[in-house]
């Protein structure tokens, strides 16, 4: 299959997993993707090497697009924002769960 070098916006769909503890103590697992800008190789090092003083949130308001699977408490589907960004990227961890996916999703991979 031929490799596409595209001069076109570059997305990439990271799946963001993992669970939340209730009020119950039950873990309520979660899943949504964030639509993120495919930074270059030399991108993402400055934007991680010892250097950055940018925090996993801040990268993610930088590069994020939009977002798929992410619902109100009515179970409706929410719009993307850049506050409603914020306000997902207050729950502790998260921000850091979703950059190491960026990591994963945004990299060239072996076909299996």
């Amino acid at each position: 299959m031929a490799f596409i070098l595209s001069t076109k916006e570059n997305i990439v769909g990271v799946t963001v997993r993992g669970c939340l503890t209730g009020p119950d103590g039950a873990e309520t697992p979660f899943d949504f993707v964030l639509q993120c800008e495919r930074l270059s190789a030399d991108a993402i090092e400055r934007a991680t090497g010892p250097q950055s003083l940018e925090t996993a949130g801040q990268f993610f308001t930088r590069v994020t697009k939009g977002w798929l699977g992410v619902f109100d408490d009515m179970g409706q589907e929410k719009p993307f924002t850049a506050d409603g960004l914020v306000k997902l990227f207050a729950i502790p961890n998260l921000a850091r769960m979703a950059f190491h996916s960026y990591l994963h999703d945004v990299r060239a991979r072996e076909k299996n």
